[in-house]
């Protein structure tokens, strides 16, 4: 996958006491040109769905989700949008599983994170990322209320959150 930022490293932190790094494939910013100027709405949605290659979209941003979200569906998955946690990619069985229990209106909220590639050799790069891979094809993704992980083995398996959940 070809690595790209769209916008500037907000920060580091620690995953768990597990050694993981998260290695940005596309994030995007919240300024829009002035530097603290958040970027409108619905060009975040298409520069968060340009930059993960969602492909066309099929129709118009929809609006009126709860606490004023927003979402737009691509050929190849959505953008989530609210304003507290920015445009964010939803695809593949996390997206199904999410669905399952309510979207933003359930349990989980809102998703949290982009997408981003999981090493093994360092610790937790930018908090930029969403759907998380690591070395054995497991993904995840973080959601405010908590995080789905899926497997080959498990299929998608929901989790709270918790200080310190490990992946």
């Amino acid at each position: 996958m070809r690595s790209k930022v769209l916008g500037a490293v907000l920060g580091l932190g620690l995953l768990c006491s597990s050694v993981l790094a998260v290695v940005p494939v596309h994030a995007a910013s919240d300024a829009g040109g002035v530097i603290g100027t958040p970027m409108p709405r619905d060009e975040q949605i298409s520069t968060v769905a340009a930059g993960n290659d969602l492909g066309s979209a099929l129709g118009p941003v929809r609006t009126g989700l709860k606490d004023g979200g927003a979402y737009r569906q691509y050929q190849r998955g959505f953008v989530v949008y609210s304003q507290s946690t920015g445009a964010q990619v939803s695809r593949g069985a996390i997206r199904t599983a999410y669905g399952k229990l309510g979207y933003e209106k359930g349990r989980l909220g809102y998703p949290t994170m982009l997408e981003g590639i999981l090493s093994q050799n360092g610790s937790l790069g930018y908090p930029l990322t969403g759907e998380l891979i690591d070395p054995d094809g497991r993904r995840m993704q973080k959601f405010q209320g908590g995080q789905i992980i899926w497997s080959a083995e498990d299929g998608a398996v929901v989790q709270a959150a918790t200080p310190h959940a490990s992946f």
